[in-house]
């Protein structure tokens, strides 16, 4: 919820319903996991989305490389990808932080 709170402070219009949401193995394939993604984005917008968020619960180099590999490189959809014990703790400033870059990717991807 504070999520949606910042992402709406900084000006996204942002649906009142839960966000498509999917768990994924971060041992499993980077590529099926980004591909399931998109389409459970796809399936309840209607539209493909402009940035997918990753809360990862403890990043790696090689997992951050390999998610942003695979949306950002390979998908062409931004991705923003948050620490699971930051974005648990809801702080403002990391919340703010992560809204701005949101917005960026949104508008930036939108205006193509």
């Amino acid at each position: 919820m504070e999520l949606i709170k910042g992402f709406r402070a900084v000006g996204m219009s942002v649906p009142n319903r839960p966000p498509a949401a999917l768990m994924g193995n971060p041992q499993s394939n980077m590529e099926t996991v980004v591909q399931q993604s998109i389409q459970k984005a796809r399936n309840e917008f209607g539209i493909p989305p402009d940035v997918i968020l990753v809360l990862l619960e403890a990043p790696t180099i090689p997992l951050y490389r390999a998610i942003k590999n695979a949306l950002d490189v390979r998908e062409g959809v931004a991705s923003q990808i948050m620490a699971g014990e930051k974005a648990l703790k809801c702080q403002p400033q990391y919340i703010a932080n992560i809204a701005l870059k949101v917005c960026y990717y949104s508008n930036s991807f939108i205006a193509r």
